[in-house]
């Protein structure tokens, strides 16, 4: 109950049937245990809450929200919860429901309420870094060091009884709440924690749990920009360096840094301000295009999604944007404005070429192939023409197509190129000779014939002619012996 002088106000205000209503819903509700709690009740109950929570008198508002913090949320991430096959839903649903509320009364009442469940959260989620600091990705990836951006001035002013209450709460859970408060939050002092709430996310960007990695990196951190005024170039350089580390790093960390690039590719590119330069331009950037290129060839199709998403959205962004003429293009990426329809035929044609290596049935690619010739460099270093790299990395899908008749096509059309400056420049390229073409040459079926074997083949004779074409093509007699 309320105490007296709470009561009192509350009867002045004329809200005194609302709260003996919310007080027979707490009643009625804390009857049962959690798993058994009514979903409509709560929500009654977080519906008043947030009408009560309007008004002016903050001693009202804090004891209508210790109120939902002590009945609500403390049973609801308690350990005494029983979780089993029949309650495991009903619990579910009551915690996401919980998280969510708390997180907008933490934002709507902040200074009474929110500031400090914030300062207990943050203080929460630096002790659990700490005590992980020596686990694989954040020994990798130095989170020693980034944590030292943490201002642990605030930690100094914590509430004990707040913390101990948050201390129950796993870290998963602390993000969701911090990721509902951060969608709402509309308050001037909200400022003074961004730059640690940032820094915090970051540091779990080596977390060694891939659940609190993906939620910080696919939700949390997207959230917090999607809902910040503050432009700081300096963020969003700090977070493409931690993604760049990581994505070298490990194939497993690559679809969460492709995924937060994607999420993040407005903010860097200040798509939503009219008439307003990239914060952070990406086409500049060389080793997001390194990163787009071993994501366009992983097995998994999630890094290959948010890579054909990213490089479309570049290829977007300059046909319709100026180039920046304080900035050089970068190795693997060009888009001069003076032969922008050259770079955008280009660039078509690999988009079309991409998801054509991926069908499984040959008369779908059949048609397709030819623009493949019109997309390989052809010595002539014309602006316009796309690096080698990206061509390979079609060769390279098509070479692990599904299909073994589409994998023989896409071959066949390969070693049947008759251009000598083009056969010089795939010739050149060793190490994908030697790697991923000899792996698709080794398989038999592509040299048998229907009745014959593989004693007389005529792709065998093809690609004998295709590698006395390549020699053949290097003028050069020193490169024929190399």
């Amino acid at each position: 109950m309320l105490d007296n002088s709470i009561f009192d106000s509350i009867l002045k205000t004329g809200d005194n049937n609302s709260t003996i209503i919310l007080d027979n819903l707490y009643t009625s509700l804390l009857e049962k245990s959690v798993e058994q709690w009514n979903i409509e009740t709560l929500k009654s109950i977080e519906s008043l809450t947030k009408t009560l929570c309007s008004s002016e008198n903050i001693q009202i508002k804090q004891g209508i929200l210790d109120n939902f913090l002590n009945k609500i949320v403390v049973p609801t991430f308690s350990r005494k919860v029983k979780i089993n096959k029949k309650t495991k839903q009903a619990v579910h649903d009551i915690r996401i429901e919980v998280t969510n509320s708390l997180g907008y009364f933490m934002a709507k009442a902040f200074d009474e309420f929110g500031e400090s469940l914030l300062i207990a959260i943050l203080t929460k989620l630096y002790n659990n870094l700490n005590e992980n600091l020596l686990s694989e990705y954040h020994k990798k990836f130095s989170t020693s060091e980034l944590i030292k951006e943490i201002n642990t001035n605030m930690f100094e002013n914590v509430s004990q009884e707040k913390y101990e209450i948050i201390d129950n709460i796993n870290c998963i859970t602390l993000f969701n709440i911090l990721k509902a408060f951060i969608e709402y939050i509309n308050n001037e002092k909200y400022i003074n924690y961004q730059n640690s709430i940032l820094i915090t996310l970051i540091c779990y960007f080596s977390d060694i749990n891939n659940s609190i990695r993906q939620l910080v990196m696919r939700n949390v951190t997207p959230t917090f920009f999607y809902n910040n005024q503050t432009k700081n170039k300096e963020w969003l350089k700090l977070i493409f360096n931690r993604i760049y580390d990581m994505f070298k790093y490990s194939k497993d960390l690559r679809p969460d840094s492709l995924s937060i690039i994607a999420k993040l590719f407005n903010n860097y590119m200040s798509i939503d301000e009219k008439n307003s330069e990239p914060l952070y331009d990406l086409r500049y950037e060389n080793r997001l295009f390194e990163i787009i290129q071993a994501g366009l060839i992983e097995m998994d199709s999630l890094p290959r999604k948010f890579s054909v998403y990213l490089l479309k959205r570049i290829v977007d962004y300059s046909e319709n944007h100026n180039e920046n003429p304080n900035l050089i293009w970068p190795d693997l990426f060009n888009f001069n404005q003076n032969i922008a329809k050259e770079c955008s035929a280009c660039w078509s044609n690999f988009f079309l070429l991409y998801d054509m290596v991926q069908e499984t049935y040959v008369h779908l690619v059949d048609p397709i192939l030819p623009k493949f010739l019109e997309i390989i460099p052809t010595g002539k270093n014309e602006s316009y023409e796309l690096d080698i790299s990206w061509i390979l990395i079609i060769l390279k899908r098509g070479f692990q197509n599904d299909a073994i008749a589409v994998r023989k096509r896409f071959v066949r059309f390969l070693i049947d190129i008759e251009d000598p400056n083009r056969l010089r420049i795939l010739g050149s390229q060793f190490s994908f000779i030697f790697d991923s073409f000899l792996k698709v040459l080794d398989t038999a079926s592509f040299y048998s014939v229907p009745g014959l074997g593989s004693f007389i083949s005529p792709f065998g004779e093809a690609l004998f002619h295709f590698t006395k074409r390549v020699v053949e093509s290097f003028n050069n007699q020193e490169k024929k012996v190399n």
